[in-house]
Parts: C-alpha cells; structure tokens; sequence
C-alpha cells in the first residue's frame, strides 16, 4: 500500500538545491520516495531519518535523512498521519502532540493579538474625543462660520422659509440679546421655516433654524429664548466642530494640525448635509443646556422659560416623537434635563427678570395665518 502527498526536497542534485515533490509512503518497505519536477525521485530509508516540525507556523515537517543531505519537507497535515502506520509511529505520535500545542499557542496569540487590537482601538477612539475638543481650539472660529454658511442654503428643511417680519423681527430681536454679552464674532443668522415640527437647530458659526410648529407651542417668548440659548450654547461651546473630527477620526486632527483647514470645512460640509445636524453626544447636550442657562441670565431672560417649554415638551412628547424626524431625535430624555435645569436656577441669586419686549400673541397669531 502506497500514500501520495505534496511538499518539497532539499538536495544538491537539483537546479536551485530544492524542488516541489510528490511523496509516496511505501508502508510494505518502510521507505518514501520524493518525485521532484523534472522526475529526479529520492528515496529515504525510515529507519534512518530524523522527523522535525519547524517553519514559521511550526507545523512543517522535516524529514532529515541521517545519513546524507537529504531533506524532505511537507505541511500536508496528512504527511504525519500517513506516517504512523510506519515504524515511526512513536516519534509521529509525539509530533502530532507538539502539533496540537502549536496550534493551541497560535490561537492564544491571535486571540491576544486581537483583543490587543481591539483595546488599542477602543484607546484610540476615547484619545480622539478628548483630542477633539482640545484641538477645535486651534481652529478658527471663521472656519465654523465658514461651514455653517456653505452647509445652511443646501440642506433640506421640511418646508419654505419665512420672510414676515412679524415673526422674523421677534426671533431675531431674541438671538441677539442673548448674544450681546457673547465676545467671539459669531455669525448668529435666523431662518424660521414654515413646518409643524417642534424643534430648532444651530449649524457651527451661527446659522440658526427655527420651526413655526416650535413658536406655535409656546406659551411666551421666554420659552422659545431658552431653546435658542441651548442651541446657541451648541455654537459657542463648538461642539459641531468637536463633533466633525470625532467622526473623521485622526487623518482630519493631523489635516487641521497642519493647517488644512479647508479639508475640514468640505468633511463636515458632508456630514452635516447628511445627517442628524442635532445628533450630539448626551454629555453636549447637557452641557448646552447648562450653558444656554448661563446665556439667559446674562442676557437678562428668565431662564425659567427654558424649563417651561421642557416641560411642554414633555408632556406631549408621544405625539411630538412623531411629528419630529428621525435625525433630530438625540436629545437627552425631558424629565432629566428638567431635573438638571430646575437644580441649577435653584442655585441662582434672587433676581426680577424682565419680560421680553414684544407681542408675542401676534407672532403667534403670524404664524397661524
């Protein structure tokens, strides 16, 4: 009985020293043969061969002749088994052994390999958030203003914009007294767009959105003040720029440490063209709501309003969840930015506030028409 496998053999007869095989076990006379290309065969005595398992995988087989140069090797996993029915069934048990342990370790390492990737990534990942925000500092505010002014005309807004000065006066008139105090030299812009969705949003550099279905919802203007503080806060606070190089990743860090910004700008153009442009992290938009907070008692608005209008929310929050689109459904749960809110205007001095100036039932009753 014979057994044909594939492999190689090392001898100095062949053109480069070594040659592609086929081996034949010949088990009746305890030999095997090696028929290199080119038909040169080879032939060793197993009682006088020395058995190896080498190579880069550890599971090579060498098959050293201990009498002359001959070397025949194979990682056909059949060579060893077809090996056993000779007289080195001993030594093929003891390799098969060795083999199975190979494996083993080289599993142990590419599953360490792994996991040490995976940690490596989710470390990667964590350092580009907390580089993120280090690094939108070295970014010029102009390059936010920039974005927000080429992204705003191009994206989708679920309905035409308005140009009544009854309702866009007011809006306006509100945005800037919550940003008088503000030093940057941001470009808060206001476009109240005829939709019955009860939500704005705040594009990097100013470029502000409001909904008729938000003015429509609201009691008095403080109300719709605190929801632009809290997008306002998204603005000043920078976390749209934070939040295009958490997404880019750091090819877009080592563009913008290098001054690229205008590969910055076109990247987060994208983004926020194609998704959520309020999809913030919850810790943002706690965070805006706290600073929001902070822009209506420096601009002299009851920062009560914020909490009202959460509250309003809140309480018609099944029906408005579809009223409001997918993209713009990322905000923190009602109740919790209620809590929050309501702690931090209870740790506030005593102070009278005074009521915006305008008449808000005709803005209201604008919108309507």
């Amino acid at each position: 009985m014979s057994v044909e496998l594939q492999g190689g053999v090392f001898h100095s007869e062949l053109p480069n020293k070594r040659a592609s095989a086929t081996f034949t076990i010949h088990e009746d006379r305890e030999e095997i043969t090696a028929t290199a290309n080119g038909g040169l065969e080879f032939t060793l005595d197993l009682d006088e061969v020395r058995l190896e398992l080498a190579g880069s995988t550890g599971n090579m087989l060498f098959i050293r002749s201990t009498k002359n140069e001959t070397i025949f090797f194979s990682e056909d996993p059949g060579l060893l088994h077809a090996l056993q029915a000779t007289s080195l069934r001993s030594e093929v048990e003891r390799l098969l052994v060795k083999r199975s342990k190979n494996n083993q370790q080289g599993w142990i390492l590419w599953a360490g390999l792994l996991g040490g990737i995976i940690v490596v990534g989710l470390g990667l990942f964590a350092s580009i958030q907390t580089l993120s925000h280090r690094l939108v500092g070295f970014i010029p505010i102009e390059a936010d203003v920039t974005l927000g002014e080429y992204v705003g005309p191009q994206m989708s807004k679920e309905g035409p914009e308005v140009t009544d000065e009854i309702i866009v006066e007011p809006i306006q008139q509100i945005v800037d007294q919550i940003t008088a105090n503000i030093e940057e030299e941001w470009n808060f812009d206001v476009h109240v767009i005829d939709a019955d969705i009860q939500n704005a949003y705040a594009l990097p550099g100013g470029y502000i959105v409001v909904y008729t279905g938000l003015i429509e919802d609201t009691e008095r203007p403080e109300q719709l003040a605190g929801v632009l503080a809290h997008e306002i806060a998204h603005v000043t606070e920078r976390h749209g720029m934070a939040r295009i190089l958490e997404a880019a990743g750091m090819a877009l860090v080592v563009d913008m440490v290098i001054g690229n910004v205008e590969g910055m700008i076109a990247f987060g153009a994208e983004l926020f063209s194609a998704s959520a442009v309020n999809a913030y992290s919850r810790d943002a938009e706690t965070d805006a709501d706290v600073k929001g907070l902070t822009l209506l008692v420096d601009a002299g608005i009851d920062p009560t309003g914020m909490v009202e209008f959460f509250q309003i929310m809140e309480q018609e929050e099944d029906e408005l969840t579809e009223l409001i689109p997918l993209w713009m459904r990322s905000h923190p749960e009602h109740e919790e930015r209620i809590v929050v809110l309501q702690a931090k205007i209870g740790g506030l001095p005593m102070k009278d506030y005074e009521p915006l100036d305008m008449d808000w039932d005709a803005v209201k009753a604008a919108v309507g028409e």
